[in-house]
């Protein structure tokens, strides 16, 4: 795995830096992205180009869709 040190995969979830950021459903072949927040230097964040990149990452590796959280 290129990111291990900072992406987990636990019980199908997508953890990016301990932070919950997606869903593996392998009954449909599909990777949802998890609404998530944290804070960066005292401003709340919803989302980076690290975890962004491990969420793809992840999505391409099985060859699943995408599927935004609604």
């Amino acid at each position: 795995m290129k990111y291990k040190k900072n992406l987990k995969i636990m019980n199908n979830y997508i953890y990016s830096y301990n932070t919950k950021i997606g869903y593996i459903n392998h009954d449909k072949k599909e990777v949802t992205k998890i609404q998530y927040k944290f804070i960066i230097n005292g401003e709340i964040m919803t989302s980076s180009p690290t975890t962004s990149k491990h969420f793809n990452y992840v999505a391409s590796e099985l060859n699943y869709n995408i599927k935004e959280e609604v």
